[in-house]
């Protein structure tokens, strides 16, 4: 009996998965598990680049996904917002200091003084 009903329940699991891969294609998560992931992170430090203020951020992402039929779940603030942008200038210093580290003496640095 239980050979019959499992093309049926493995049918169903895959109804199922293929619901939720399309419905994830179509939703747009600003955190994952209380986090905010590291593309949504890039995606406000390029649009921050590009020019949109902090205030503005997730106002644009929300007008951006509306236009392509893309549904959000959670939100962000501008306080989550401006401390992403605060970590990429710290990681990019560090990361600065790592390369700086790592040139084994082949560094020149020059000074104009005006």
């Amino acid at each position: 009996m239980r050979d019959s009903r499992a093309p049926a329940k493995q049918a169903k699991a895959v109804e199922d998965g293929v619901k939720h891969a399309i419905k994830s294609m179509h939703t747009f998560k600003f955190k994952e598990i209380g986090v905010v992931p590291d593309a949504t992170r890039g995606l406000v430090r390029d649009l921050v680049k590009k020019g949109i203020p902090t205030t503005h951020v997730r106002e644009a992402i929300e007008t951006v996904a509306e236009h392509f039929a893309v549904s959000i779940e959670g939100s962000i603030s501008d306080r989550t917002i401006s401390r992403i942008i605060l970590e990429g200038g710290v990681a990019a210093k560090l990361q600065l200091t790592e390369e700086i580290r790592q040139s084994k003496g082949s560094l020149t640095l020059h000074q104009d003084t005006i």
